[in-house]
């Protein structure tokens, strides 16, 4: 149709723009990541880069975003970590001299007891306040007893 063409720099920013140079839709999207960094809460990797006196160039800085998956960090690191926890606590248990082993299983009965009369029959302050001394005596005097 006879119409001119021109051929001219893109503008972006007043960066200067090359053959390796891409647009991406970060501007566009950066509204909607901040509003829902609630949810997902990324985690942000930053290397910045300094001048070198010696070849008097600048290094590259580095600049990352990693996202774990919602459900992995919600339902799979929470189940993780208490499987952990209950795991470090029965090793630990399980290499107790025999003496702390019997305390230990004594002061789970006592714990019982007490519950049971709590949750069977009227709760009182006072003896709930006597028998939390009572446990907390017991398990000092008899499994962790005395420091060396």
């Amino acid at each position: 149709m006879g119409v001119k063409e021109r051929l001219h720099r893109t503008w972006a920013c007043g960066y200067r723009t090359g053959a390796r140079t891409q647009y991406s839709a970060t501007g566009f999207a950066g509204p909607i990541r901040r509003f829902f960094n609630w949810l997902y809460r990324p985690e942000e990797h930053w290397h910045e880069g300094h001048a070198d006196a010696e070849e008097k160039a600048l290094t590259p800085s580095h600049y990352a975003v990693h996202v774990k998956p919602l459900f992995e960090r919600s339902l799979y690191d929470g189940t993780a970590r208490l499987a952990n926890w209950v795991s470090y606590w029965v090793y630990r248990l399980a290499h107790f001299e025999q003496t702390r082993y019997a305390a230990m299983i004594f002061n789970l009965m006592l714990l019982v007891l007490f519950s049971y009369r709590i949750f069977a029959h009227q709760f009182s302050w006072a003896t709930f306040a006597l028998e939390s001394v009572v446990m907390i005596i017991s398990i000092k005097v008899l499994i962790i007893g005395e420091r060396r």
